[in-house]
C-alpha cells in the first residue's frame, strides 16, 4: 500500500462550501406536500441498525481513509492524496440549544459523526473539520458544522435545524465575508457531511432504490437518489472485503466534503457484514473526481485513551 501522506495543494475556499453563500429566498425553498410525501415514502433506513447495540459500547467507530483527487481546485489536472479521518458516536443532543446535552436525561439519541483532514500548499497549511449532528433512529438532520482554517483566515459555517423546520444558516469569517439566512426545512433531506453515515444506514433489503434531498446553504433541495448496484468484491488497504456497489445521482450539482468542486454522481462500497462499514467512497463530477480507501478502522474511548497509541497503518494525525 502506498503509505497515506499530505501532498501539497493549493484548494481554494469551494472546497468547503455547503451550498452558496447567498441569503436565502424562502420563497424558493419549499417543495410542494406531494413531493415531500413522495420522498417519505421512497427512502427506507434501517432503524434496527441504527439503534443496535452495536452503538452501546461506550467508544467511537473511527475509520481512516487515503484520499485521492484527480484536479485542484483551478481544475487543473494534478493527482495528489492526503489522510482523512472519520468517527462516529452516540450521544445526547439537545436540539433546542443546538448542542451537545449535559444531562443524560435531557435532549435525543443522536449520532454525532465527523471527518477532518490537513494539508499543506506552498507556505500555507490548512485544515478542514466537518461535524453533523442527527437523531439517532432515522438520521434526520440537527445540525452541521465547518470550520476551516488557512494562516490568513479562520471561517466558520454552521446549518442548524430546529424541532419545529426551521433552518438558520451562519457563515463567519476574516477574510472570505460573512453571512447568515434561513429557510423551511423538507422532510426526507440531508445535510452534505451526513452522507456516509446515510448510506450505511439504507434499507436494501426493502427497497433497492431510494428517493430523497440534499439540502445545501442556500436552502436548494437537490433531488437525489440512491441505488443498489451489485456486490463486489473490493481490496483496501485495510483489507479484502465483500462489499454491496451503491450509487448516488445527484440532479444538480452539490457539495462534497472532500472534492475540490461541486459533484454531481457518487458511489460507495458498503461492507456486506453486520457493521457495514464503507470500504471505498468515490465522487465525481464530469471533469473531476476523488477516490477515498478505508486504510484502518477501530473502536477508541479517545476522550479517555490515546487514539494514536491504537492506530497501526495511520503514521501521521490527518
Amino acid at each position: 500500500m502506498r503509505s497515506p501522506s499530505v501532498v501539497p495543494l493549493l484548494v481554494g475556499l469551494c472546497l468547503l462550501s455547503t451550498g452558496c453563500t447567498e441569503a436565502p429566498d424562502p420563497a424558493t425553498t419549499s417543495a410542494s406536500e406531494a413531493e415531500q410525501q413522495q420522498v417519505r415514502a421512497a427512502i427506507a433506513l434501517d432503524e434496527a441498525y441504527l439503534t443496535s447495540d452495536r452503538w452501546n459500547q461506550g467508544e467511537a467507530e473511527f475509520a481512516f481513509y487515503e484520499a485521492t483527487r484527480t484536479h485542484t481546485t483551478y481544475d487543473e489536472a494534478n493527482e495528489h492524496s492526503f489522510v482523512v479521518g472519520s468517527f462516529t458516536v452516540k450521544h445526547r443532543y439537545n436540539p433546542e440549544a443546538q448542542t451537545k446535552a449535559t444531562d443524560p436525561a435531557d435532549g435525543v439519541s443522536a449520532f454525532k459523526s465527523a471527518h477532518f483532514y490537513r494539508f499543506e500548499s506552498g507556505s500555507y497549511e490548512y485544515r478542514r473539520s466537518y461535524v453533523t449532528n442527527v437523531r439517532q433512529r432515522d438520521l434526520r438532520p440537527m445540525k452541521q458544522s465547518v470550520t476551516s482554517f488557512d494562516w490568513c483566515s479562520n471561517q466558520y459555517r454552521e446549518l442548524a435545524i430546529s424541532s419545529d423546520d426551521a433552518v438558520d444558516y451562519w457563515m463567519r469569517s476574516d477574510d472570505y465575508g460573512n453571512d447568515t439566512g434561513s429557510f423551511g426545512y423538507q422532510a426526507g433531506s440531508y445535510t452534505t457531511a451526513q452522507m456516509p453515515l446515510l448510506i450505511r444506514g439504507l434499507n436494501i433489503d426493502d427497497r433497492t432504490e431510494h428517493l430523497f434531498y440534499r439540502v445545501t446553504a442556500d436552502g436548494n433541495y437537490v433531488r437525489s437518489q440512491a441505488a443498489l448496484i451489485r456486490t463486489d468484491t473490493v481490496t483496501v488497504a485495510a483489507g479484502t472485503y465483500p462489499a454491496e456497489r451503491i450509487t448516488v445521482t445527484y440532479e444538480e450539482p452539490v457539495p462534497s466534503m472532500i472534492a475540490e468542486h461541486d459533484v454531481t454522481r457518487a458511489t460507495y462500497w458498503r461492507h456486506t457484514g453486520s457493521d457495514r462499514r464503507l470500504l471505498r467512497i468515490q465522487e465525481q463530477n464530469d471533469e473531476a473526481s476523488y477516490t477515498m480507501d478505508l486504510v484502518e478502522h477501530l473502536w477508541s474511548a479517545y476522550w479517555s485513551e490515546n487514539l494514536w497509541d491504537e492506530v497501526e497503518r495511520i503514521s501521521e494525525r490527518p
